[in-house]
């Protein structure tokens, strides 16, 4: 019972330093971006009825452009839990009869998340937008955003046809996970650029991307992409420095305050210490020590948690990723953190694969 009692360590999430302004920053772009809208006026209702005519008559017209932000950090250090986190004190789905005292039948999606899928590919992007959409207004498997011609779409079919979900349901933001996944080839990237570009002219809500390093690399490849993607604040989730770091601290006194054996192990200046060299202070690395130490310990039917059993963790669960935790240790330099960022990523894709069967 103890051994599935430790699972709960996978739903951990402790605000990092960055919330309050990231929510902050959140909370201005939808506000901001519902306030320019009235469903009313004669605009709102010819975009509505004619996407594409209205794309074309106001691209050129900047200042009707909602703002972007983008959230940067390694894998692991808790993105998309931060996005999502806020995301959900929002209400996803709002059911609107009247609006200004005037009838208004709408289902209001305040926001959608997706993850950006593995392959490289924006098309996939893009259906997923619009799968999320229907999941939101609970319209999967009626009439709905996402309709069997869109698999034989192009790409900027797509993007209209989700400009279209957007404005009927009035969305206020989008949220787009794990961006240099459609960054891998070098076409890749550009399909990525594009679409950043053109989801700012044409679907006219807020965007959040939060990718890893690799996604910054792509947005130093077009400054007309970057300045859209951090028009509205750009945010990074760093690698802790030291074990004295206060949010590395506070951290690993959280996650061991879960402890599941007869004799706990106590946070001491050598258990941090460890830790902090195990982990490189990546938070999702130091939730898989504690919990693959404690699991461990249980199955041998210890009475303590030991530092030596975190050891034993590293050891043996971790191995795929020595080699990249070892260059990160030894510089944070752009080479070390691809190294990091490319294990990461096989390390995933066996896993899924595992799942899979």
């Amino acid at each position: 019972m103890r051994v599935h009692d430790v699972d709960v360590l996978d739903e951990l999430f402790l605000p990092p330093p960055a919330l309050l302004s990231f929510a902050s920053a959140v909370d201005r772009l939808v506000r901001q971006s519902y306030a320019r809208r009235n469903p009313f006026t004669r605009d709102d209702a010819e975009r509505l009825h004619n996407v594409e005519g209205a794309f074309l008559k106001t691209s050129s017209n900047s200042t009707a452009m909602d703002g972007m932000l983008f959230l940067s950090g390694l894998s692991g250090m808790g993105k998309s839990r931060l996005c999502r986190a806020v995301l959900q004190s929002i209400p996803q789905a709002i059911q609107h009869r009247e609006y200004q005292g005037r009838a208004f039948n709408c289902t209001q999606v305040s926001w959608i998340s997706v993850d950006a899928p593995i392959g490289e590919s924006v098309k996939g992007l893009l259906l997923r937008m619009l799968e999320e959409m229907d999941k939101a207004t609970g319209m999967v498997g009626t009439p709905s955003a996402l309709t069997p011609q869109h698999l034989k779409s192009s790409v900027d079919k797509l993007i209209f046809a989700f400009g279209q979900a957007a404005l009927t349901h009035r969305l206020g933001l989008l949220h787009i996970d794990d961006l240099q996944r459609v960054a891998e080839s070098s076409k890749g990237k550009q399909l990525a650029l594009q679409l950043i570009i053109q989801l700012a002219n044409v679907v006219r809500c807020p965007v959040i991307f939060s990718g890893t390093p690799r996604a910054i690399a792509m947005l130093e490849e077009s400054f007309e992409a970057a300045r859209r993607v951090c028009s509205g604040g750009a945010f990074l989730l760093d690698l802790p420095k030291s074990a004295d770091d206060r949010f590395f601290v506070r951290l690993t006194q959280t996650v061991l305050k879960y402890q599941w054996l007869d004799v706990p192990l106590v946070v001491d200046d050598k258990t941090l210490k460890k830790l902090f060299d195990l982990s490189c202070g990546i938070t999702s690395v130091l939730l898989f020590l504690c919990k693959q130490a404690q699991i461990q310990a249980l199955d041998r039917g210890s009475a303590a948690l030991e530092i030596s059993d975190i050891v034993d963790a590293y050891d043996l669960c971790l191995r795929p990723l020595h080699k990249a935790l070892r260059g990160l240790r030894r510089s944070k330099s752009r080479a070390a953190i691809d190294e990091y960022e490319e294990a990461v990523k096989k390390w995933n894709d066996g896993h899924q694969g595992e799942t899979s069967d």
